[in-house]
């Protein structure tokens, strides 16, 4: 659906004959998107995070709405006040102004009344292991999954260093444990994605398939360690680094600036990259203990992989994080 309002967005006067030809491209898409291993995880991970699923009922046979549907949709979304143009490069504020009024004059708003949010609440059907059945892969891909704050919560700060302790770089925890001491795999990384109401860390990478339960065991334990001990004040340290290290690269082009930028967007406390950035380097290694006391707690850990149900499925149980269940590409069960 986003794609689609996108394409309208930037074809506006898109016609009947156009859309069609875009939306049997979208559902080709769709459907091969199931055959995507990166997005099969991902949608997994946010359904095990939030007890939902990413892209609502998803069904990759129907033929979607007709334009005039979604172009009701695109106006109620997407009209000037509630819009943010970011402009990073070698310009001066007269040159944008002038070339946004010429491009963006005629943008007005359509007096449609605003999509309200789905007030459908979240299933909660999250299983502690989700197991996505692969072929033809000789490594078990496998995230450890925690749900976390939104990024304008007080404890967004404490929670991103965390898992920049956990995942971030070679010499972060799970990186030592799994890659170094187990040699289960090659590399490893932490990645949270943000989202109005919250937050999903994903640890984890490519394992060897042998030792995929191992390794996954050696990242849980991880996780309960942070929440037990608290860091030290050298991975604290570490971790602040590896931040401030990647903060600068993202000044050292147009792009990364306005991506630092463009991050207020999803903030109510309008926290651009930048200033979150600084929020993170002042917190302290207290701060992130209480942060991973409250995100890491047992029943929010969750593993999902991808693999060979012959090869990694019989051992997950012994995870100790319930029963294994079965989902496909789009976070739906299916039958063993």
């Amino acid at each position: 659906m986003l794609g689609r309002l996108a394409a309208l967005v930037a074809n506006p006067h898109e016609t009947t004959a156009t859309y069609e030809r875009r939306r049997l491209r979208a559902l080709v898409a769709l459907r091969l998107s199931a055959q995507n291993g990166t997005i099969a995880l991902e949608r997994n991970a946010y359904a095990l995070a939030f007890g939902t699923s990413r892209d609502g009922e998803i069904d990759a046979s129907s033929p979607g709405p007709p334009i005039e549907e979604l172009e009701r949709t695109r106006d109620s979304l997407i009209y000037p006040a509630n819009a943010t143009l970011f402009v990073a490069g070698d310009t001066s504020l007269e040159e944008t102004r002038r070339a946004v009024e010429s491009v963006f004059a005629a943008w007005a708003a359509k007096g449609i009344e605003a999509v309200s949010d789905d007030s459908q609440a979240a299933t909660e059907d999250r299983p502690g292991v989700v197991l996505i059945p692969w072929g033809g892969v000789t490594q078990t891909f496998a995230d450890v999954v925690a749900r976390g704050p939104s990024r304008d919560d007080n404890d967004a700060p404490a929670f991103v260093l965390a898992t920049e302790i956990l995942g971030g770089g070679s010499s972060s925890a799970a990186n030592r444990a799994v890659r170094e001491e187990m040699a289960a795999a090659y590399a490893l990384g932490e990645n949270v994605s943000w989202f109005e109401t919250g937050s999903v860390l994903s640890l984890g990478g490519a394992l060897e398939e042998g030792k995929a339960v191992d390794a996954l065991r050696s990242l849980l334990g991880a996780l309960r360690e942070l929440r037990r001990e608290g860091p030290s004040e050298k991975d604290v340290q570490r971790a602040k680094t590896t931040l401030r290290a990647r903060v600068r690269h993202l000044h050292s082009s147009s792009a990364g600036v306005a991506l630092l930028l463009s991050q207020s967007v999803w903030s109510n406390a309008q926290l651009d990259g930048c200033h979150f950035a600084n929020l993170v380097l002042a917190t302290s290694a207290a701060d992130v203990h209480r942060a991973a006391t409250k995100y890491f707690a047992e029943g929010s850990l969750h593993v999902v992989a991808l693999g060979s149900p012959d090869e990694v499925g019989f051992d997950l149980p012994s995870l100790g994080l319930g029963p294994v269940r079965l989902r496909d590409g789009f976070a739906r069960d299916v039958k063993r």
